[in-house]
């Protein structure tokens, strides 16, 4: 499988209101304690205060739960699922537990476990989205791409403006060679949700794979003779990301990517699905000239900016793809992927304080954003070795 071709919407890991709770006081204080601190990413130190407030409270499904919470964040997925199965010896068949235990799975690599989880998820509730899209994600990872397609399905039976799911289905489509019926699948994603870039980059890979197919078809039909054995080469699909940065696995994956497009020209299209299947395939010079192409018909398209400035990065122009990233914000000034990129680059550059300041944008326009999290984290990490090194280097407040 391509690396990162999938969106995962893993169900919030926002707890229900009936997780919520502590009792009594002094380990409620400490609860909150425990939450502030997983708001700022200090998920050790949160950690420490769910486990004083179990002292006081150990029968507390919430605290346990919190506590698994911390543990995943941290990737510790053994004492998550640990913690979990605590929580849900407290409260069995509580949907967020069972969820988040789920995902702790996953990430471990007991798919057996996770699927037992959502089967349970889809026997407490038939039309839970979340549950039959984590089963299908489960089996197309396992390389059952039929069976997921079928899981698929049914989700979109009950949400059919889900566009992960047919992104996702378009994958498994992918998986058993029908190009055409992947390629439609993912016009309907795009056709929901147009600003996740790897729908148009998978797109633009199956609409190759299609044409390939086709030729190979035409070939083989006029020259019966010869027999091709060449194989397609792999498509390696590694998303831009600051070094020390771990784009969650699966997670809509990393959200630093390409952008919304701007503008109907067609052709300028065109070029722009060539130029993100150039660069899924490591050919960023070809990328930059399909992107240039693109540019030239249609200035204003802001994601055909966004994208140069990825292949300008990954072909080590640091500055260039920063002017990119300007141009693409002077279009799009509320982009928050175009804010990561740019944090992305300036990292890169050791313009430390600058980037902070792009991931701080990008977290003010979307706070669910983990790259803006996990960078500014990382800023904030490389600021303060700074000032260990340097007594007189001022810490950021």
């Amino acid at each position: 499988m391509r690396p990162d071709e999938r969106i995962i919407r893993n169900k919030k890991n926002t707890p229900d209101d009936t997780l919520n709770t502590v009792h009594p006081q002094e380990a409620a204080l400490l609860f909150k304690k425990g939450c502030d601190m997983m708001d700022k990413s200090m998920y050790a130190e949160a950690a420490r205060f769910y486990r004083k407030a179990l002292g006081i409270n150990p029968g507390s499904a919430s605290l346990w739960y919190h506590l698994g919470l911390a543990m995943e964040r941290m990737m510790r997925l053994s004492d998550a699922v640990a913690c979990y199965d605590m929580a849900l010896g407290i409260k069995p068949g509580n949907e967020s537990i069972i969820h988040n235990k789920a995902l702790a799975l996953v990430y471990l690599g007991d798919t057996s476990g996770a699927v037992r989880c959502y089967d349970i998820l889809i026997g407490l509730n038939p039309r839970d989205i979340d549950a039959w899209r984590g089963k299908g994600d489960v089996m197309l990872g396992r390389g059952d791409p039929e069976g997921a397609i079928s899981l698929y399905d049914r989700l979109l039976g009950i949400d059919p403006d889900d566009a992960a799911a047919w992104n996702n289905r378009g994958i498994a489509l992918e998986k058993t060679g029908c190009f055409s019926e992947a390629v439609d699948s993912y016009d309907r994603a795009l056709g929901i949700d147009p600003k996740i870039e790897k729908i148009w980059r998978n797109k633009g890979l199956a609409v190759s794979k299609k044409r390939e197919k086709e030729k190979n078809a035409v070939f083989t039909k006029n020259t019966p003779s010869i027999h091709d054995n060449k194989k397609a080469l792999p498509f390696i699909n590694k998303p831009h990301h600051v070094p020390g940065l771990n784009p969650a696995a699966g997670q809509s994956g990393t959200d630093a990517g390409k952008s919304q497009p701007h503008g109907d020209d067609e052709e300028s299209k065109e070029y722009l699905v060539m130029g993100n299947t150039m660069y899924s395939e490591g050919r960023y010079g070809q990328a930059i000239e399909n992107y240039d192409k693109s540019l030239l018909l249609n200035p204003g398209n802001n994601t055909a900016w966004n994208n140069k400035g990825l292949a300008l990065a990954k072909s080590g122009k640091i500055d260039e793809a920063i002017d990119c990233y300007d141009k693409a914000l002077e279009i799009n000034p509320v982009d928050y992927v175009v804010y990561n990129n740019k944090g992305n680059a300036l990292y890169r550059k050791g313009n430390i304080d600058e980037a902070f300041k792009c991931f701080q944008s990008a977290s003010g326009l979307n706070k669910d954003s983990k790259t803006a999290k996990n960078g500014m984290a990382l800023c904030m990490d490389t600021l303060e070795n700074t000032r260990h090194q340097d007594g007189n280097y001022k810490k950021r407040p």
